[in-house]
């Protein structure tokens, strides 16, 4: 209990660094991280970044309990922000990673979700794996376009247990509210031929979920095994 009130306080500390903080509504995040094997991971960081269009601000940040549980709550704002959780991308203490676990963010947060979900959102089950484990393989997602030229791939995810993965929380909508209005999510890369490498977790279905320029959202899946796999999305 003193722990979530003390993460409350700093972030409500960082009202002078740009982000318009509102100082009085509460945002609450909680979930579960577990490894790879379903048990539960102690000590692993979970932060907020918030965008605003201009300027980026950590509005807070904590750790899971003895049983990989988190509930940590933020301050509200003013403005319309764009909100990304970090999972285990550093300690912020001291500035590193501190374990050899994969890193995830969650971004495409906004204002509209925030209200949709009664400014309360439960991740339910992240989980992440042990990069010293040896059981990392490389996904290669390439993209081969025979459709016209204004058309394209707007964004991709990779769901699933990957390092280093950013997941859109709001993939299949495009809230009007969103500051940066998704330039830091769309890659003008995707309208042409591309290629891109994912490390992954083995012995899994990865799903590669896609959204085209029209908006529609389309899904394909890959069974990664012991062996690195590559899949070609032709549209």
């Amino acid at each position: 209990m003193n722990k979530t009130i003390l993460l409350l306080i700093f972030a409500f500390s960082l009202c002078s660094c740009g982000i318009d903080y509102d100082g009085k509504t509460k945002i609450i995040f909680e979930g579960n991280i577990t490894d790879y094997n379903g048990s539960p991971l102690p000590n692993i960081t979970v932060g907020a970044k918030y965008y605003n269009g201009n300027i980026t601000d950590i509005a807070g940040f904590g750790e899971t309990d003895s049983n990989g549980n988190f509930r940590i709550i933020f301050p509200g704002t003013n403005e319309n922000v764009d909100i990304n959780i970090l999972i285990n991308h550093l300690d912020y203490m001291n500035n590193y990673n501190k374990n050899s676990y994969s890193t995830l963010s969650i971004g495409n947060i906004t204002q509209s979700v925030i209200r949709a979900h009664d400014y309360k959102i439960n991740f339910s089950t992240i989980q992440l794996y042990d990069l010293n484990d040896d059981n990392s393989v490389n996904l290669r997602v390439n993209i081969n376009k025979t459709s016209s030229y204004y058309d394209g791939i707007i964004k991709v995810n990779i769901i699933g247990i990957a390092d280093d993965n950013y997941i859109d929380y709001d993939f299949d909508n495009i809230p009007s509210d969103s500051p940066s209005n998704y330039n830091a999510q769309y890659d003008a890369n995707l309208y042409y031929e591309y290629s891109r490498t994912y490390l992954v977790a083995k012995n899994q279905t990865i799903k590669i979920k896609y959204m085209l320029s029209d908006y529609s959202v389309h899904e394909t899946e890959v069974y990664i095994g012991e062996e690195s796999v590559e899949r070609t999305i032709t549209y």
